[in-house]
């Protein structure tokens, strides 16, 4: 990497809120590197525009969120493997003008699920959606022999063709079932909430709570810089062990940081970046 001044972005649309600023500039500045992280919060009729930004030399590259995921494919000269399994990609690496893409979303979901492999290790898992998270979670459980997934989903069309996609690398069976299918989550021993429910107060549960008990182990891809969600609250008041969106977005800032400088992640000054901006820590299993 050059040692001149460049920037990272995160590209997205309605991204104002983000905190990935704060985690990525205290990390930049604790490891003495010269760059800085801004917004790229453009319409979808702009990110023509945006992906020339990327490819300037005084650019490191950008995080992709929501709408963009899918839609940053074409620009990517190279495809991780992740990439290809999902069909999706999270983070776009200027290498001299030439955009490789990434998915650190699996890589941090991968290091979650570590921290309780024996207990994940040929359970019932239940994801709640069909999208990109739904997705990368998919490939980061190929790294575990799970005995069975179900996908809960409210478009049966779309899990049926997530699971005709993650069929190709994952060896458990994958059943698709509604999401208001309280039967279906009784026995699973993890549960992944990877749509938005969550995000507004007024949002319905994406899961039934009855089936919340002390040994559930829950992924919630949410985040609210006011405070966990009402499923994350009444899933620690039952004792079940919570992973939110917070703790997804640190556990994959580390990679992202790499990726980007070619230096090791600065992970507990990204945590405390994190604790400064929101006042709290995040939610992790092995927290």
């Amino acid at each position: 990497m050059s040692a001149g001044h460049r920037t990272a972005y995160l590209l997205g649309q309605g991204i104002s809120q983000s905190l990935s600023p704060a985690i990525h500039n205290a990390a930049f500045q604790a490891s003495g590197l010269p760059y800085r992280y801004e917004l790229l919060d453009i319409s979808p009729d702009r990110l023509d525009w945006a992906i020339n930004r990327l490819r300037q030399p005084d650019s490191l590259g950008s995080n992709i969120t929501m709408p963009y995921k899918s839609a940053v494919l074409a620009a990517a000269g190279t495809l991780s493997d992740s990439v290809t399994m999902c069909g999706a990609g999270n983070l776009l690496v200027n290498q001299a003008g030439l955009l490789s893409l990434h998915n650190t979303d699996v890589e941090a979901i991968a290091r979650v699920l570590q921290t309780r492999s024996e207990q994940i290790r040929d359970s019932t898992v239940v994801i709640v959606g069909a999208g990109g998270s739904a997705a990368a979670t998919l490939a980061a459980l190929s790294r575990i022999p799970v005995g069975r997934v179900r996908l809960a989903v409210r478009r049966t069309s779309a899990g049926e063709a997530l699971a005709v996609r993650a069929r190709r690398w994952l060896h458990a069976p994958i059943e698709v079932i509604g999401s208001e299918a309280t039967a279906a989550f009784e026995s699973a021993a993890v549960v992944f909430n990877m749509t938005p429910l969550g995000s507004h107060s007024d949002d319905p549960l994406p899961m039934p709570t009855s089936v919340i008990r002390r040994d559930l182990l829950i992924y919630d891809i949410v985040y609210r810089r006011d405070g966990p969600t009402k499923l994350q609250r009444i899933a620690l008041e039952q004792g079940a062990l919570v992973t939110d969106g917070a703790g997804h977005l640190l556990t994959q800032a580390g990679p992202t940081f790499e990726l980007l400088t070619g230096e090791t992640a600065p992970v507990a000054t990204m945590l405390a970046a994190f604790v400064s901006a929101v006042g709290r820590r995040p939610l992790l299993w092995d927290a």
